[in-house]
């Protein structure tokens, strides 16, 4: 008998691990189309670990079958974790034999008490890490399995006593096993979603770094446009007001940009003092208009650290033509080259009889 539970065991941790390779990318969607497929993938695991079964008496088998079921119920409650287990009652009542109302007996019960044992921990801990705070809750859930066997068979009480013990402590151990391949995945989902999300933002704006504008440069069409704003006399803050306020001056545009943009525009910390964002589907009308309020706005920020000093930026607006989406870049230089040459806190928009911008246009 040990033989075979060992082997429900291994099968249960295989499939386990086998279903976490289902979680792809972070944050998990808790809704949708995957979110089905995982449901339906995890209806199927009781009945693979039905095929593996250790028979007590003829009609009579143990398993892990309600590992999956009970976990599900933990996690996402009582009702799902009944969808979840339907294919497998329904595959056990086709299997026939005394078993039969015993089984479905201890599955009311076992989602029962995994449901009262889920709206207890919740309110003391984060669901997220149930299973890891409180881990004796499952020796709890599985309390109630073989109870049925016990008082509707006729010899109940002798597979009660050679089998609880083993296959209680197999489901409370496998459980955790299981909690923790999934919780492992979902931490490295966690840490690479964090890893790219600071690879592509710059800490002190908040904003998309120069590495993500790189990236998403090369997607623009026409009749996308792209703006490059320059913070002016930002060396004069830092040198009389010290990198504390030019700091503070880089964190209070960074996080004022993106209030004035709509979805699917987005806005860049391009190195320095210099910020860019990208307009989709603006043309030239809409990227003036976008680039004059943002002017404005920014020389409205109440920014402490200036002490009473003016916040003005100089923009610079160029067109994404029928080409390679770097000459826009090259038009938006050239255009914040115009806007500061004459006189900056500004904007300028990018037209053909335009210079292009020197290899540095200062501050």
């Amino acid at each position: 008998m040990l033989e075979k539970l060992l082997l429900n065991f291994c099968l249960t941790v295989t499939l386990t691990y086998g279903l976490s390779l289902t979680f792809r990318g972070w944050p998990v969607p808790r809704q949708g189309r995957e979110v089905q497929l995982r449901m339906a993938l995890v209806s199927l695991l009781p009945i693979i670990l039905m095929m593996f079964p250790v028979y007590l008496v003829p009609g009579v088998q143990a398993d892990l079958r309600f590992v999956p079921i009970v976990l599900t119920t933990l996690l996402y409650g009582p009702l799902t974790g009944l969808l979840v287990s339907i294919p497998a009652m329904l595959y056990r009542v086709w299997l026939g034999g005394a078993g039969v109302t015993p089984a479905l007996v201890s599955l009311g019960m076992l989602v029962l008490t995994a449901a009262a044992i889920r709206a207890y921990a919740g309110r003391s801990s984060h669901r997220e890490t149930l299973g890891r705070v409180a881990w004796p809750w499952y020796v709890v859930a599985f309390a109630p399995h073989l109870l049925p066997m016990l008082l509707l068979l006729p010899n109940g009480a002798a597979i009660y006593q050679a089998v609880k013990l083993p296959l209680w402590g197999a489901e409370v151990v496998v459980s955790l096993l299981a909690l923790s391949i999934l919780e492992g995945r979902l931490r490295l989902l966690r840490l690479n979603h964090t890893l790219k999300r600071e690879a592509a933002e710059d800490s002190l704006s908040g904003l998309a770094n120069r590495r993500q504008f790189d990236a998403d440069l090369p997607g623009l069409r026409p009749p996308d446009a792209l703006l490059l704003l320059d913070i002016d006399h930002f060396k004069a803050v830092n040198d009389s007001l010290g990198h504390p306020a030019g700091d503070a001056v880089l964190s209070a545009v960074g996080h004022a940009l993106p209030q004035m943009l709509r979805h699917g525009d987005r806005a860049y910390r391009y190195g320095g003092e210099e910020f860019a964002v990208i307009l989709r589907g603006s043309g030239p009308d809409g990227a003036q208009a976008t680039a004059e309020r943002i002017r404005v706005t920014l020389s409205t920020l109440d920014v402490p650290e200036l002490q009473g000093r003016p916040l003005t930026v100089s923009v610079g607006v160029g067109l994404v033509l029928q080409d390679a989406p770097l000459d826009a870049l090259a038009r938006a230089d050239a255009a914040l080259y115009a806007a500061k040459d004459a006189g900056r806190n500004r904007v300028a928009l990018w037209t053909p009889d335009l210079k292009p911008a020197p290899a540095a246009t200062g501050t």
